[in-house]
Formats: C-alpha cells, sequence, structure tokens
C-alpha cells in the first residue's frame, strides 16, 4: 500500500522559516503597543537578552563560589537584510531623528512666477511671486533641492517665511555658504550681491529628511514556537549599508533596548511587511558625485554608517530592565573604493575641503533612496601598491561634519 502525505518527526527542532520578526513604534518607552505591529522583511537578526550579574565575594568556609544574584536587565542585537523601498524607512527616520517630509515642488510655469534669488552679507533669499500655498505644507527648516535641467544641488534652508511682509512672496533663507554654492553652480558669471531672476524650468523640491532630533524607541516581537520574545524600549544605535561591485546591497540595523517579555503566540496580530517591492540591485547605484564632480563607473564599493555615539541604557533601583535611553549624537561616515584615475580627490585630502557627496540606488522599478553627506571631509585615505596586473584603488574614509546652522545627512525617497 502506497503511503501518501508528508514524513513527521524529520525535524531535530523549531526550523527558523516558521518564524519571523515584528516591530511598532512605542508610544510610551518600554511598553510595547497592544496592536499595530508590523512584519518585517528580513534576512537575519540577533535580538537577544542581557542579564547583568553580580557574584558576592562572601567569606565561607566551604571553597566555593557564593550564589549569583541578578541585578540588571537589558537588550541589545542587530538585524540585517536585502535593502528594497521603503522595508526600513521607519528606522533610518528613527536613527536621524526626524519624520519623513513630502512637500509640494514648486517649479515657474510662466515668467510672472519665476524665482528671484537675492544673496545679502548674511543670508541668501530664495523667493516665489505666487499665492501662499506653494510653500504651506514645507517643513519649517530643513533641507531644499534646487534643479535647473540635469543639474541639482541640495542645500540646507533654515527658516520659511510665508507671504513675507504681508505680501504674495514665499521666502525660503539660507545661510551664506549655502548661497554662495548655489551661485557657483548655477550662475557662475553673476556677482554674489545680484538679484536674478531664475529661468523657466527651474524647481525646488524639499528633501524627504534631514537629521533632527526626534527621538523613538519601538517594540520588536520575535516568534518562537509558542511563544513571543516581546523586546521592548529599542532605540535604533546604528544603521550601515553596503554596497558593493556584484553583490545585493544591504542593510543591518542594530539596536538597544530596556527588557524581554514572553508573551503568548494567541494575541498575534500584525499588518503585512510595509513593502513588497524588489530588492535592489547594484547595478542601479548611480549618479555617484563628490563635489560636483561624476564618478560613475568607477565606485568599487561604499559603506555609509550612521551612528549614534554615546547611545545607552539608563538603570535605576527598583527597575529590572532599563529606566530611560540616551540617544548619542549623530555620527555619519562614508567609505569608498574608486579606482584611481587623476589626483583631484588626493588633493582634496590635501586641501582639507568640506564638501557635499551624493549617491543614488534604485530597483528596477526606478523606486530608491538618494544619500546626501552635506559638509564631508577626506580623513586617512589609502592608495595601495599591493600587486601587478591591477587597477588602482583608492580607499576614501568621509566624516560628515554639520553643516553651518545644523544638517549633517539628507536623504530623498525616488519615485
Amino acid at each position: 500500500m502506497a503511503v501518501t502525505g508528508p514524513t513527521s518527526g524529520f525535524s531535530a527542532g523549531e526550523q527558523t522559516n516558521l518564524t519571523h520578526v515584528d516591530y511598532a513604534q512605542e508610544v510610551s518607552f518600554g511598553i510595547a503597543p497592544s496592536d499595530g505591529f508590523r512584519r518585517l522583511r528580513h534576512a537575519g537578526e540577533t535580538l537577544a537578552v542581557q542579564d547583568m550579574t553580580v557574584t558576592p565575594d562572601e567569606i565561607n568556609a566551604i571553597p566555593e563560589e557564593a550564589e549569583t544574584v541578578l541585578t540588571g536587565r537589558s537588550t541589545s542585537g542587530s538585524i540585517s537584510g536585502l535593502l528594497s523601498y521603503e522595508t526600513y524607512d521607519e528606522f533610518i527616520a528613527a536613527i536621524m531623528g526626524m519624520e519623513w517630509s513630502e512637500g509640494t515642488p514648486y517649479q515657474a510655469t510662466d515668467d510672472a512666477h519665476l524665482p528671484a534669488i537675492l544673496l545679502t552679507y548674511e543670508a541668501f533669499e530664495f523667493s516665489t511671486y505666487e499665492d501662499y500655498s506653494v510653500l504651506s505644507n514645507w517643513p519649517v527648516n530643513g533641507l531644499v533641492k534646487i534643479s535647473l535641467g540635469d543639474s541639482s544641488l541640495i542645500l540646507p534652508y533654515t527658516t520659511k517665511i510665508i507671504g513675507k511682509q504681508g505680501s504674495s512672496i514665499d521666502t525660503l533663507s539660507l545661510f551664506r555658504p549655502a548661497g554662495e554654492a548655489f551661485f557657483k553652480q548655477f550662475f557662475p558669471d553673476h556677482a554674489l550681491t545680484e538679484r536674478i531672476i531664475c529661468p523657466q524650468g527651474f524647481t525646488y523640491t524639499p528633501v524627504g529628511i534631514v537629521n533632527g532630533s526626534v527621538g523613538k524607541t519601538f517594540a520588536l516581537r520575535k516568534k518562537i514556537a509558542d511563544r513571543h520574545h516581546l523586546f521592548s524600549g529599542n532605540m535604533v544605535s546604528q544603521i550601515q549599508m553596503n554596497f558593493q561591485a556584484q553583490q545585493t546591497p544591504t542593510i543591518q540595523i542594530d539596536f538597544i533596548g530596556a527588557n524581554l517579555e514572553l508573551t503568548d503566540v494567541s494575541n498575534l496580530e500584525y499588518v503585512a511587511a510595509a513593502t513588497t517591492t524588489r530588492i535592489m540591485e547594484a547595478g542601479n547605484f548611480n549618479a555617484f558625485s563628490i563635489d560636483g564632480t561624476s564618478y560613475d563607473g568607477a565606485v568599487q564599493s561604499a559603506i555609509l554608517t550612521l551612528t549614534r555615539n554615546g547611545a545607552a541604557q539608563d538603570q535605576a533601583l527598583g527597575r529590572m530592565g532599563a529606566a530611560g535611553i540616551q540617544f548619542g549624537a549623530l555620527k555619519v561616515t562614508l567609505e569608498a573604493q574608486i579606482y584611481f584615475r587623476n589626483d583631484a580627490l588626493i588633493q582634496l585630502w590635501q586641501s582639507g575641503k568640506k564638501v557635499q557627496i551624493s549617491f543614488s540606488i534604485v530597483d528596477d522599478q526606478g523606486k530608491g533612496y538618494q544619500f546626501t553627506l552635506l559638509n564631508a571631509q577626506l580623513f586617512n585615505f589609502t592608495a595601495p601598491i599591493d600587486q601587478k596586473n591591477k587597477t588602482m584603488v583608492l580607499r576614501l574614509p568621509f566624516t560628515a561634519h554639520p553643516y553651518p546652522g545644523g544638517g549633517t545627512i539628507a536623504v530623498r525617497r525616488i519615485g
């Protein structure tokens, strides 16, 4: 008689394929919400508890250690995955300390509404003759992408004025260094003090997100067998994105958290993963520029790291888990390996010049991200000659400084 159906007892234990991770932002630190959990696409995780223990050095007649005492608890770990559009947006926003913002782009369509530009001694003003609604849904301060044809530049603006002095003029004010960068790229033949009417086709668009001071923590749930391992009070302490030639771009998100609780799976409620978009491909890594110079086709690899230096858990009497969290300060680095073609990048190191670095990555549907380091400086470059018959590669570690007035990195969603 033929046997049909599956074979039982083939597994030595619980299979990783049957587990999953979901997450939700906490309203109050360390308190997991009762609903709103979202399934997370990932390729691996290492979330774990760290029990803090002390073994008192008691004096006794028997040569044995005294009982070990549990004194506190925290959690930490990483979630890794393949980079895809919108999948990890909430965690990117968390480490940057800001909310995503999608303001309405402005483009002049006739001569009567062309934006005007005036660079004063202290500031740069970018004004549009239009109704008050042009900038109404833009952040009060942030980043603006200014474009004309194939040329574009991302700059921070410090204030937004709706209806300046009772008129129908909306104005963005930028620091003078930003204004000088603008003039250098778009109007190199004009004096800095000139008032210029921009040509048609000139657009300015709010950038999706720039780093700020909004604190966010998350509850993370890991399903194992009939239990949820519920990690509460998790802040994003580091995100690293790795772009390598002939490899799929990856992302790793590191967390530090407050506590771990085991709960029944019977309360399982979640929504689907944030996206089902295709995984981004390294072949769609493009528009890599340093100080306005394109290096497309010359980049071997790029590793972008956002770290919260000084992030830590606060401990208190009467609490087993962390009583609070310290978000630390954002540090951004980019390490690129670029084929050596001339010594322009080495000269950049010698001059100590601070530059804007920008690159983008998209999927096969044209959706992705543009990353811009606003004020980066090259330190400790290397140009190894380690074997024959090899194209020379520069190793370029950039550190992002705050732009005058604030702002270290900007991220714009594409598509």
